[in-house]
């Protein structure tokens, strides 16, 4: 795609909740993830966008949040095309994702794919059951 296409409307998600304050150990968890991605993609996976989240310019709009550079996406595969090729969407994650939050973040999509292409090229099942 030449550079400076324009892919569509993009939209705020939240990746992954605050952590809570352990009571035991007394260490501190760190604030939500988010992740910027198409609006397109977002509806496809039935991912509820955040509105509210970003952060708040000096004349009181909200900026988005675009998450860190260089994290990379994953691949999710969304229905068939005309030929019979698997059809996929791309979608940002956070630096240091594990394999683990990718799965809990796809497993809160209403329309839940199967399996998800990680950054490195491998597939992996999304597990529904526990």
């Amino acid at each position: 795609m030449p550079k400076g296409t324009k892919l569509g409307p993009r939209v705020t998600v939240q990746f992954a909740a605050a952590k809570k304050t352990s009571k035991k150990t007394g260490t501190q968890g760190g604030s939500a993830r988010y992740v910027f991605m198409l609006k397109s993609t977002a509806e496809a996976l039935g991912l509820k966008a955040v509105p509210q989240a970003g952060v708040k310019n000096k004349k009181g709009t909200t900026i988005a949040v675009r998450g860190s550079k260089g994290a990379g996406s994953i691949k999710v595969p969304i229905g068939n095309s005309k030929d019979g090729k698997q059809k996929y969407k791309s979608i940002p994650v956070p630096a240091g994702a594990t394999i683990n939050e990718i799965r809990q973040f796809l497993s809160k999509a209403s329309n839940k794919p199967q399996s998800f292409v990680s950054v490195d090229g491998r597939t992996y099942p999304i597990v529904t059951s526990k």
